[in-house]
């Protein structure tokens, strides 16, 4: 398996994008997903109609569109192998010390992302990472 977090993460969402619940939970939103790591490139998964693209990189200035999550390499890539639930990773408490993105996976704060409450868009993520974890 490659140690490349943006080619971890197309094959995690090529894969998701296979399945039929997969494909459904894909459909329910158009909206870009930000992973800022703190050790490592950050990068950006765009879903758009079912479809997503995986590019390195995030808008700077943040996109208030875009949902932005906070986390190290290693949870992001726990995640994507399926070694953590997201529900374990995920704090919705902003950082209080520089050393918590390094356990934990956190939303940069964002009032409405694009008019959808970061909420609904936490869970819906969330979802999709719990169909991709329960691939064969």
């Amino acid at each position: 398996m490659s140690d490349n977090l943006v080619e971890i993460a197309r094959t995690f969402f090529d894969d998701l994008e296979k399945l039929p619940a997969g494909k459904e939970e894909l459909n329910k939103f158009d909206r870009k997903v930000e992973f800022e790591l703190i050790d490592d490139r950050p990068f950006t998964a765009a879903i758009r109609s079912g479809k997503v693209s995986v590019t390195e990189g995030i808008t700077e200035p943040p996109d208030m569109a875009a949902l932005r999550f906070k986390t190290s390499r290693d949870v992001i890539t726990r995640l994507f192998n399926g070694k953590i639930r997201f529900t374990d990773a995920y704090t919705h408490m902003v950082e209080r010390d520089p050393g918590e993105a390094k356990k934990r996976l956190y939303v940069r704060e964002q009032p409405g992302v694009g008019g959808t409450s970061a909420g609904v868009l936490v869970r819906w993520v969330a979802r999709l990472i719990r169909l991709g974890q329960e691939l064969p």
